[in-house]
């Protein structure tokens, strides 16, 4: 009595098997697109601190004031914009001949701007600071900061601050500290 079996599996437990994939890709791909998310607007977040970082240290190495301004173009010169828009990109210079503006010569740093779509503005109408050559941060128009910069994704919205959007605080001492955005208090356009 010889009997020959065939192995393999049963429709039943091809399609309990299909099933269980099919339930874990629906949990994992939503996580998995809101990680991506979190990390490209953590990331032009960083940008932001990084210019900030430099423009205090340039201004500590130095012994002398330091600014970080909105860019603009104007003809084939960098300028300082008066606008809000600091997703535009920024200038870090060292004011040698303390006229506030950044001549070619004294421009540390140029930075391109963040990513399209990305919205990155304070909440004291600033368009330029500067930090002392003790490390303090000032508004480039006289006063304290205690500034919030906010930088919301481009699907951000006021019901979904805390995870699409980032706040860089500067604090007077010249110190930075980057948050999440927060609810009721970040206000991002929608």
């Amino acid at each position: 009595m010889d009997r020959n079996f065939v192995s393999g599996f049963t429709l039943v437990e091809t399609l309990i098997v299909l099933v269980a994939i099919s339930i874990l890709t629906f949990m994992v791909v939503p996580s998995f697109v809101d990680l991506v998310r979190s990390s490209r607007l953590t990331i032009q977040a960083n940008r932001f601190v990084t210019a900030l970082n430099l423009a205090r240290s340039e201004a500590i190495r130095r012994n002398q004031k330091t600014y970080i301004c909105i860019r603009a173009v104007e003809g084939s010169t960098e300028a300082c914009s008066d606008d809000q828009a600091w997703e535009k990109g920024w200038i870090v210079y060292a004011d040698e001949n303390t006229n506030r503006k950044p001549d070619t010569h004294e421009i540390i740093q140029l930075f391109e701007p963040i990513a399209a779509g990305y919205i990155l503005r304070s909440n004291g109408r600033v368009s330029a600071l500067v930090y002392r050559g003790d490390g303090m941060a000032r508004r480039a128009k006289g006063g304290l900061p205690m500034m919030t910069f906010r930088i919301c994704a481009p699907d951000a919205s006021n019901e979904n601050v805390v995870r699409r959007a980032r706040e860089v605080v500067v604090s007077a001492s010249g110190r930075l500290r980057l948050q999440n955005g927060r609810v009721d208090i970040t206000d991002c356009p929608s």
